[in-house]
């Protein structure tokens, strides 16, 4: 478990339940969840390729800097931050995108989403995001190839 508040994924093997129980233990503190999500897992036809970021390694910070009359710099102040990452996907056959990635983008106004990009090699690395720009898929290659890039916010 995490010390910090960094959001968690948990893979089961697929099963079809009628209902989930997420059960707390306490132990120094008392535990807490802000939101827990059950469904099935949508795994990617292909690898993302060079040049991703990691969602908890894109660290998006709105500041505040302060400079004096004199321009002495006063300090800065964080306003807010989130995390944010854009999920490039290419390679993917006509028919897989249109049973899986067709089905989550209709769903994704209003739903945010549990982002992992490596779970097995990075398993600490998972955001919780929102799409934040409407995806255009496009034909990649004349045998109907397609691909797409969604950009993603959130907190991780």
């Amino acid at each position: 478990m995490p010390a910090d508040n960094s959001p968690l994924l948990f893979r089961f093997t697929p099963q079809s339940l009628y209902e989930a129980r997420v059960r707390l233990q306490p132990g120094i503190a008392a535990p807490r969840a802000a939101v827990a999500y059950v469904g099935k897992l949508l795994v990617v036809q292909r690898r993302l390729y060079v040049g991703h970021v990691p969602m908890p390694l894109g660290v998006n910070l709105n500041l505040y800097s302060g400079v004096s009359e004199t321009g002495n710099f006063l300090g800065t102040v964080i306003l807010g931050e989130t995390r944010e990452t854009q999920i490039a996907l290419q390679n993917l056959q006509p028919d897989w995108y249109r049973a899986n990635i067709k089905p989550w983008l209709a769903a994704r106004p209003r739903n945010p989403f549990f982002w992992a990009w490596r779970p097995g090699d990075f398993p600490d690395e998972v955001g919780f995001g929102w799409i934040t720009k409407e995806p255009q898929p496009s034909n990649q290659r004349r045998n109907g190839m397609m691909q797409i890039t969604v950009a993603v916010n959130g907190i991780a």
